[in-house]
């Protein structure tokens, strides 16, 4: 709980202001912003997905570096327990990942058979392609083979695939990019006529009719952000 408030914090510092302005700029009224505060935890949770994404992502490129080395290591004849540590050897400290598979060396040192050592990290990481290495690995390791070329395998097709999640995520670029063209366009319509029109907007601000009016705006501003999300959500 406390490390979610510490998370949400700085968050909520930012939506304050954020709020604030979409209460002068709906409502010409700063108490409007009390309007927005429910809204405040779909946002953060918005924000913490797009986080975990970028570090699940961060995490997959980690780990793929990890069994890429671990890989060569075993092609020079290493045992798969000194192949694991040796993977890490020359490192710098890296992120999530790299302290999982640290954890697990550890473990292997302590006398846990590396198996189990891998099967732990892959739960404890989280990653789908950590648990299905890990049991890849515990199939070669029963029945035999050369997992060496297992992992090399594997880490090449899950390269693959993100350079083709990466050649989505290039082409999506310009489209993300008019969307947010297209989300500041109302604001900034509104703004330039505050500005260049002082009271032109004032029937819509400080009228009954007005004020639904701007409310059933500001509910299909907010609609159309929500759809666009989740149809990048969906093409990600």
């Amino acid at each position: 709980m406390k490390e979610k408030s510490a998370k949400g914090l700085p968050v909520l510092a930012l939506y304050l202001p954020a709020a604030a302005f979409l209460g002068i700029t709906f409502y010409d009224a700063l108490p409007a912003a009390l309007l927005f505060l429910p809204l405040f935890p779909w946002v953060f949770r918005f924000l913490e997905g797009v986080r975990e994404g970028r570090e699940t992502e961060r995490m997959r490129t980690e780990l793929l570096d990890l069994l890429t080395a671990f890989a060569s290591a075993l092609s020079a004849g290493m045992s798969a327990e000194n192949a694991f540590a040796a993977a890490r050897e020359g490192r710098a400290e890296g992120g999530a990942m790299d302290g999982h598979w640290r954890d697990a060396v550890s473990r292997v040192r302590a006398g846990s058979p590396f198996p189990a050592s891998f099967a732990e990290m892959a739960r404890r990481s989280g990653l789908p392609e950590a648990g299905q290495m890990s049991e890849a690995l515990a199939i070669v390791r029963v029945q035999g083979g050369d997992a060496a070329e297992c992992v090399r395998t594997f880490v090449r097709a899950r390269r693959e695939r993100q350079e083709v999640a990466e050649q989505q995520r290039a082409l999506l670029s310009g489209k993300r990019l008019e969307g947010w063209v297209m989300k500041l366009t109302p604001v900034l319509v509104v703004w330039f006529l505050r500005l260049s029109s002082p009271g032109f907007l004032d029937p819509l601000y400080h009228t009954a009719a007005g004020r639904v009016l701007m409310t059933l705006c500001l509910l299909a501003y907010a609609g159309g952000i929500r759809w666009e999300n989740r149809i990048f959500s969906a093409l990600s």
